[in-house]
């Protein structure tokens, strides 16, 4: 188990401040055996500093410099330079815990999967950490694999990070992160679960997400965010080409995607002629969306007021926003 070699990939821009915690809790990681793939994506701070600094005490440090083009491609040069027999991927702002590549490669061996899956801690700037839910170790078809993201049950997520793969899942199934794009993830995810033999998921948390306002996914809305219905398109366009007969659960992805863009535009008040178009594919299909079990009972309800009152539907969901505040302060 000892010889076989890991990549971990850490795509880097502009992070000075939370890099050196990144990058040490990689190189403290108790499995050894690894190849870590440190990404310079055009930092203009400290980083590159930083990067030099932590390579000159560990051999395993590789620094690949190149211009600023964002998360998708840093991630996709770490799969083109990678050697190891599995990769995972660390985002620059979170840390990692010192077993989580030994956990996850152990459990890949014990249950001859492809991708084995770890839950994780939200985090602030503060340390203070959290959860939403609590996990069991499952094992999942390649089918059910993708099931599981598309109705929103959330066991393994859509995220890259919190996952150990067979590093011939990107190369012989020629897979990367699309340039340019926002939910990249949602991009590729079903695709590696669709080429694995077998999905598996640990309970431990070894994963820690940092909340900070300024990143991407915290900042307020912008148009960018409708690359996750672009996604959405896509996976129905793939389960279709490979006749994945997922109808219900393409159609409540579908559904949840939109709902999801709709609500953040409202709170961004974005523009109401853009937020109208989503509400017109949205009533086009409100009486499939009815009649999917799939779509949960608040979700269904919200979509019949969305479609009989703009108005009613915002002071609704303000509410709900105010409810959701009240019990995370708790």
């Amino acid at each position: 188990m000892k010889d076989v070699l890991i990549t971990v990939v850490l795509p880097i821009y502009n992070v000075e401040k939370y890099l050196p915690k990144c990058i040490d809790s990689i190189l403290e990681q108790s499995y050894k055996n690894l190849e870590i793939l440190l990404i310079n994506d055009g930092s203009t701070d400290n980083c590159e500093e930083i990067c030099k600094q932590r390579a000159r005490l560990d051999s395993r440090i590789k620094i690949i410099k190149q211009e600023n083009q964002g998360l998708s491609e840093a991630r996709n040069t770490g799969i083109k330079n990678a050697t190891g027999d599995y990769i995972c991927f660390v985002d620059s702002d979170d840390y990692i815990h010192k077993d989580f590549v030994k956990l996850l490669f152990e459990d890949i061996v014990k249950n001859n999967s492809d991708i084995s899956v770890c839950d994780f801690w939200y985090v602030n700037e503060n340390g203070d950490k959290w959860t939403k839910r609590e996990k069991k170790a499952s094992i999942y078809t390649n089918i059910e694999a993708i099931k599981d993201i598309l109705i929103g049950r959330k066991e393994t997520e859509v995220m890259t990070w919190n996952k150990l793969y067979k590093l011939s899942l990107f190369k012989d199934n020629k897979i990367f992160f699309p340039k340019g794009k926002l939910h990249e993830d949602k991009f590729t995810t079903y695709k590696l679960y669709y080429y694995a033999s077998k999905v598996s998921l640990i309970s431990e948390k070894l994963y820690y997400y940092l909340q900070r306002e300024n990143s991407i996914m915290g900042s307020k809305f912008n148009i960018r965010r409708l690359d996750a219905i672009e996604a959405v398109n896509e996976t129905i366009a793939f389960c279709k080409k490979n006749d994945i007969k997922m109808e219900n659960e393409l159609e409540a992805y579908e559904a949840m995607t939109k709902i999801y863009i709709i609500d953040n535009m409202i709170r961004a008040n974005f523009d109401r002629k853009e937020i109208n178009k989503l509400i017109k594919e949205v009533k086009v299909k409100k009486n499939n969306y009815k009649k999917n079990n799939y779509i949960g009972r608040k979700m269904k309800l919200g979509i019949f007021i969305l479609n009989e009152n703009y108005r009613m539907y915002k002071i609704a969901l303000r509410i709900f926003d105010l409810m959701r505040k009240r019990g995370e302060n708790k």
